[in-house]
């Protein structure tokens, strides 16, 4: 009896203590819903500028869908970890000029959760062309537009950045630059482009009757013989060209027509003047070099009046040079001038066939032959009273109707010069042997080309198959007092 006892009470001790365990758990129970569920790892951005950097987080979702952040207790790495770093705490740090993909991962309790990160160049600046420019109604114009990186690199992002149109009532704009206008309308439409948080503007001018702002002479479509046998090496084969129809400037570009650009172009903040130099404040070609203004070694034609501020100065023509050919510019201070308008320089084929008046003239003048009657070459006498430069329109037209191709100033020309050009040159619209696209870029430098004679020079040199080569040095500060140009559309 007293061993059944004896069991009894254990019996009734194991019980409560059964009992006991039993409502301590139930006091106390395990959590499920402390357990991780799911491990992630989030960032506020998944594409950055190189230099910029982003803070990650790392997460775990409960079974209650709440979230608790772990980012501290993460163990971090980086693949491949060539183009940024990432710290203990979760920041990623892009590193400058480098650009790429960088896979960022995490782990915490075992699991593992990564998240990619794009880092691209960062936009420096944008430059829009053309930036005033008249356009026919129903015409369609195509705009380009270029960004300076922070790498200092140029590219174009013609099809990347955002276009718009304001008020967009006489022309649309695509989201390739493409501007179509509608036919019989008419209008000042502005053209604003966006990227990386920079914005640029152009200002079209839409017209029932096309107007240019420069006398413009049209050469008819057709075929001519371009070259010449018996002059230079580099002139020969003389060999057939065919252009389509195109207009070319009846006039070189004057001093006056010049300082208005210049004046226009600074205004826009599209060009700084920086001591005596006219330079690019945009791409393409920005920081390279237009001219001298003034020029402390030579006769001076147009001189810069300070503003308020830099960019309210204008360029203003000395009294007695507003007429004559703008000279001491550089081949781009030539084509920034036409590309402002939407308009470009000839190509050397465009320049020869409008030289050679329709006629196979031998030298640009009014009947093909040279005399200081005739053109403003190297020394004086009959009509050609000036040691320099004339006024453009001087002398006699050529039978286009078009001023000083022969003498005056040789020109600039879109193409650039190879020697052997000719013997390569196709027979339809040749474009000269380089990529203008990547001389844009700065991607190459070959020799700038000119054509024409010159005031200096006599009068073989003015010959209309003549053609002549400036080698472009490394800062391209070269200008000369015999050196122009004029427009073509």
């Amino acid at each position: 009896m007293a061993k059944n006892n004896v069991r009894q009470v254990t019996k009734l001790f194991c019980l409560c203590l059964i009992l006991v365990g039993t409502s301590a758990c139930r006091n106390s129970p395990t959590k499920v819903e402390d357990q991780q569920q799911n491990f992630e790892i989030e960032s506020d951005a998944v594409s950055l500028y190189s230099s910029e950097s982003v803070q990650l987080r790392a997460l775990i979702t409960k079974e209650d869908g709440t979230k608790e952040e772990v980012t501290s207790s993460t163990l971090w790495e980086l693949s491949p970890g060539s183009i940024g770093t990432i710290s203990e705490t979760g920041q990623f740090l892009s590193v400058n000029n480098l650009t790429g993909v960088e896979t960022i991962s995490g782990q915490y309790n075992g699991e593992k959760a990564s998240i990619q990160i794009e880092v691209t160049r960062r936009a420096d600046i944008l430059g829009l062309w053309p930036v005033l420019v008249n356009v026919q109604a129903g015409d369609q114009l195509q705009f380009k537009c270029a960004a300076t990186f922070q790498d200092d690199q140029e590219d174009w992002v013609t099809s990347k950045v955002t276009w718009s149109i304001e008020p967009g009532l006489a022309a649309s704009i695509d989201q390739n630059g493409l501007l179509q206008t509608q036919a019989g309308a008419s209008g000042v439409e502005k053209i604003i482009v966006n990227y990386h948080g920079w914005t640029a503007e152009s200002e079209v001018a839409v017209q029932a009757t096309y107007q240019s702002p420069f006398d413009m002479v049209t050469i008819p479509a057709g075929q001519f013989e371009m070259g010449d046998d018996n002059g230079d090496p580099d002139e020969a084969p003389r060999h057939p060209v065919f252009t389509d129809a195109f207009e070319i400037g009846k006039f070189e570009v004057t001093n006056a027509e010049y300082a208005v650009f210049l004046t226009e172009a600074l205004r826009r903040r599209i060009v700084r003047y920086d001591g005596n130099l006219t330079v690019k404040n945009v791409p393409p070609f920005r920081h390279v070099f237009f001219g001298k203004v003034p020029d402390f070694d030579v006769q001076q034609f147009f001189i810069y009046v300070p503003g308020e501020t830099p960019n309210e100065g204008t360029f203003e023509t000395l009294p007695g040079f507003e007429d004559h050919p703008v000279v001491y510019q550089t081949w781009y201070g030539a084509h920034a001038f036409a590309e402002f308008y939407g308009l470009r320089l000839p190509s050397e084929a465009e320049w020869e066939k409008a030289a050679r008046g329709g006629q196979q003239l031998e030298f640009a003048t009014e009947d093909g032959s040279i005399s200081h009657d005739l053109a403003n070459i190297a020394g004086v006498g009959g009509r050609d009273i000036y040691g320099q430069t004339a006024p453009v329109g001087s002398f006699p037209p050529n039978p286009y109707g078009i001023y000083d191709m022969c003498g005056n100033v040789r020109e600039f020309i879109r193409d650039f010069y190879e020697p052997d050009y000719y013997t390569n040159s196709i027979v339809e619209n040749p474009a000269g042997p380089h990529n203008l696209e990547d001389i844009l870029l700065r991607r190459g430098r070959p020799d700038w080309l000119l054509r024409d004679g010159s005031w200096q020079l006599g009068s073989d040199k003015a010959r209309c198959a003549n053609r002549y080569h400036l080698i472009e040095p490394h800062d391209n500060v070269v200008v000369t007092p015999v050196d122009g140009f004029r427009i073509a559309r």
